[in-house]
């Protein structure tokens, strides 16, 4: 193993003297200029005298006089030549830096331009077509990975050495993050999914009005079909998608890496990108916002994230390890997604459409308000394990075919939800709720052991209560 390098240098450092304050330079200049005048004056006075003792017609003193003039001539003469030889080598060595300057500057303009370059290269890859008068040989343009992976590091490692470029760095990479992440390795672009939200604010204000409208009710059972179908769809859409290329993720890395170096830079925001089989760790989460973006079969180590920001984004088949952390998702939609570990950690899912979805533990917020909720698991932990409650907002909300089981909600909570239609509440303790209609309790299937809130009667659809009885 080598060495760790030693650190060179002088202990102290000076370079405060290079551009010290008005404060500071003026006193030390006037200082320096009284100094000055004094030893003038002085030295004429010494050399006065002396040009006395030579005139005074005394040998001895003359011969005396002469020995200590040579030391001043040769001071008066040599001194101003010192001082302009150092000044001519103090402009020496400043137009040496500035040149010095110069090159690094077209250096790292010759490494931008070449990284550039590399970006964009693709090279000609040979296929051979089977047709019905035979095999036909075609050339097709590709990505070269291989070379736009130096531009990548390249970029990377100017970002470390210019700081007036890193910004400059920092777009050029979300940027190509943003145009390469939709296409695979032979550059052909991905398809995206249609994924349109199904009106359904009809037929559920209709039955919250009157849960006996016939024509509600089949409307209900149509989006229900629908959705399954939409959900299916988007299943085999995720299955045939390759894995992000290694260029993206390697982009995305050295993104990373650039604003780790720099402590001041503000949350870069991946904008409109695709991430197949992506593994976000907490060092980039902890950097990073997503906006309209998609991922697909990806993992999130969101553990102690103090905010990480998902908006107007499709996540399938993915899954967060999200204890202790801050998580916003917002206007956007998710599918086949699970949520891991939630205790103490705090969840926004607001105005989204939640299908299909999986929360295990217990958090201490959930908003799920505003959202269309289909087949959602939120699985507490067992009250062994745990006696945190947790504060659900459920306003404005559509619940259809979901389950919500050994939790406790605080008094915080918000039950004011616009309908539910196949919905199971086991084993909740919804003794302190206090924002919750007799309308909204009776729209829930509950089991003996789930308690009823103080306020409000338990309705006379569910059984009674037997805390010791089972599941």
């Amino acid at each position: 193993m080598q060495k760790a390098e030693q650190k060179k240098g002088w202990p102290l450092q000076f370079s405060f003297l290079e551009m010290p304050p008005y404060s500071f330079s003026v006193p030390a200049s006037v200082l320096g200029i009284s100094i000055f005048l004094a030893l003038t004056f002085i030295a004429i006075l010494a050399i006065g005298w002396l040009l006395a003792d030579l005139v005074s017609g005394d040998e001895k003193r003359a011969a005396e006089a002469a020995k200590a003039a040579l030391p001043i001539l040769a001071g008066a003469i040599g001194l101003p030549l010192i001082i302009w030889r150092l000044r001519l080598f103090d402009r020496q060595t400043r137009i040496s830096e500035e040149k010095t300057q110069i090159d690094r500057e077209i250096h790292y303009t010759s490494i931008f331009s070449r990284a550039i370059e590399q970006l964009g290269q693709t090279r000609e890859m040979k296929r051979t077509l089977q047709s019905p008068t035979g095999s036909v040989d075609t050339a097709m343009t590709v990505p070269n990975i291989e070379v736009r992976l130096g531009g990548i590091h390249s970029l990377s490692r100017l970002a470390e050495e210019s700081q007036r470029d890193r910004e400059k760095i920092g777009n050029i990479l979300r940027s190509y993050i943003r145009e390469n992440s939709w296409s695979d390795r032979s550059g052909e672009l991905t398809s995206k999914p249609d994924w349109s939200r199904n009106f359904v604010w009809g037929w559920a204000y209709k039955l919250d009005r009157g849960p006996a409208n016939r024509e509600a009710q089949e409307k209900r059972d149509a989006w229900i079909a629908s959705t399954e179908e939409k959900v299916k769809e988007l299943a085999q859409w995720a299955a045939q998608i390759p894995e992000t290329r290694v260029d993206v993720n390697e982009a995305a890395d050295a993104l990373a890496g650039q604003m780790i170096s720099n402590p001041q830079s503000t949350k870069s925001i991946f904008y409109e990108c695709l991430f197949v089989g992506r593994h976000f760790n907490q060092g980039l989460l902890s950097l990073v916002n997503f906006r309209r973006c998609t991922f697909v079969r990806c993992n999130f180590n969101a553990e102690q994230q103090s905010r990480l920001k998902i908006d107007d984004s499709l996540i399938l088949d993915s899954d967060f390890d999200c204890a202790e952390s801050n998580i916003d998702i917002s206007n956007s939609q998710l599918s086949e997604v699970v949520f891991r570990g939630t205790d103490g950690s705090r969840l926004n899912l607001s105005w989204c459409d939640v299908y299909s979805t999986r929360l295990s533990g217990a958090p201490s917020v959930i908003n799920l308000s505003g959202s269309t909720i289909y087949r959602l698991r939120l699985l507490g932990s067992r009250k062994d394990q745990t006696d945190q409650s947790t504060t659900i907002d459920l306003s404005d909300s559509i619940f259809v075919s979901s389950v919500l089981k050994r939790i406790t909600l605080s008094s915080d909570s918000d039950l004011y939800f616009a309908t539910a239609h196949g919905t199971t509440i086991d084993q909740v303790d919804l003794s302190a709720v206090t924002r919750c209609d007799q309308e909204s309790l009776s729209a829930v299937t509950a089991n003996g052991q789930t308690i009823h809130p103080n306020a409000n009667e338990r309705p006379l659809s569910w059984p009674k209560y037997e805390p010791n009885g089972s599941p």
